[in-house]
């Protein structure tokens, strides 16, 4: 007020650097005496809670001046996102998260946004702007997926999305499992027996170290030995013609650095294999037979292995592998590693590991074995081959 009742005019400043607002006596009557202002950002840093001080100067026009002032925190608002994907997935399938527009009220600027995908693994990190981001689960569950964006003022959790994860439906393809003998009417049941639509190829090496050694296909029929010329198939089980190392009276066995190779029609999510003449304490000695299985992508990446050892003085082995990566080719090598990680051919597991092949007055001793069967498992939907997958649960097999 003003005892001359000289008209009054009005600056506020609002403390925030935006520019001075000069109001009427009669603008701020009719605003009912309430004066309202925006505030567009704290100051950036990891402190979300700004001191302002808002300074009204009241001035008379003949030099009558006063100010008053009033503090006020400014507190950062997070930013936010619209999040959404599926409620539902599979192991092993790829998972889909769209990611909106980041909605925030100060002038923040989005630098990255953070994606805990609440199974446990790393944190995500995607550009600003992406406007999806993918992930697959490994393991079924429910996960809570969670998106923080990252500004000048820190990491704010902006938006979630809640998945179950359930086991991915599978179906089973095995080859092999073939009779002992054949008689001139099944001349091919060996070749129907270990052959599949869904195997584009098996194929053998001599050497697998040799890389300038090309895969060969495996033969089924026919008679022989050699390195790699002689029949593959020993009683309907299969193996490696050649002797590579003769650590056996048969010669299909696959021993030392041969390898057997499996190429697939469409990527696998497990492997079983049945193996036979695959002996613990192995021609009388302490040491047991073993082996390695590697799983290869599409693009010829190895992508897992597993190490096996005969647990069996009958010589039979199962050995599975569930995968964590899907993969479209398998190879099996005779061996084991050594104390120093070492892949050694042909060696046997021993008690304090590899025990590389040796000879003595009763011949040549190491590790070697033949398959039974092998058995696939592959993703319900098989587009690869064009067919459907059976019932969920149930093994299929090609007629």
């Amino acid at each position: 007020s003003d005892v001359a009742a000289d008209v009054l005019s009005y600056s506020i400043d609002w403390g925030d650097g935006s520019a001075l607002q000069t109001i009427t006596a009669a603008e701020l009557a009719a605003l009912g005496g309430n004066v309202t202002h925006t505030f567009a950002d704290d100051e950036d840093g990891p402190v979300n809670a700004t001191p302002r001080t808002i300074t009204v100067t009241a001035n008379d026009g003949d030099g009558g001046i006063t100010s008053q002032t009033q503090g006020v925190t400014v507190n950062n608002v997070a930013p936010t996102m619209a999040v959404s994907g599926n409620a539902a997935t599979f192991t092993g399938q790829t998972y889909t998260l769209n990611l909106g527009a980041v909605v925030d009220p100060g002038q923040d600027t989005p630098l990255n946004y953070l994606i805990d995908w609440g199974d446990g693994s790393a944190v995500q990190t995607v550009a600003a702007g992406s406007a999806t981001a993918t992930h697959v689960f490994n393991s079924a569950g429910n996960s809570l997926i969670t998106v923080s964006v990252v500004d000048e003022d820190g990491t704010f959790e902006a938006g979630s999305q809640a998945v179950n994860i359930g086991n991915q439906p599978t179906f089973t393809v095995r080859i092999g499992d073939s009779v002992d003998r054949i008689t001139l009417g099944t001349r091919t049941r060996w070749e129907q027996d270990w052959t599949d639509p869904v195997v584009l190829s098996t194929q053998h090496k001599a050497d697998a170290t040799n890389l300038s050694e090309a895969w060969s296909a495996v033969r089924y029929t026919g008679s022989g030995v050699g390195v790699l010329e002689g029949l593959d198939i020993y009683g309907g089980d299969l193996g490696v013609s050649g002797r590579s190392l003769p650590t056996s009276s048969v010669v299909q066995e696959l021993d030392g650095r041969e390898a057997l190779r499996f190429n697939l029609a469409d990527e696998a999510l497990g492997l079983k294999l049945s193996l036979s003449r695959f002996y613990l304490q192995d021609d009388g000695s302490v040491y047991a037979e073993a082996g390695l299985i590697r799983l290869l992508d599409s693009n010829g990446n190895v992508v897992g292995e597993q190490a096996f050892s005969a647990s069996s003085l009958q010589g039979s082995k199962l050995v599975s592998v569930n995968a964590s990566v899907a993969f479209s080719t398998v190879e099996l090598w005779a061996g084991a590693y050594d104390a120093n990680g070492q892949f050694v051919y042909g060696a046997y597991a021993g008690p304090d590991g590899a025990v590389v092949p040796y000879t003595n007055a009763s011949g040549t001793h190491g590790s070697d074995f033949l398959l039974d069967w092998v058995e696939f498992t592959f993703p319900e939907a098989s587009p690869a081959i064009g067919i459907e997958a059976p019932e969920i649960g149930k093994s299929w097999m090609f007629p």
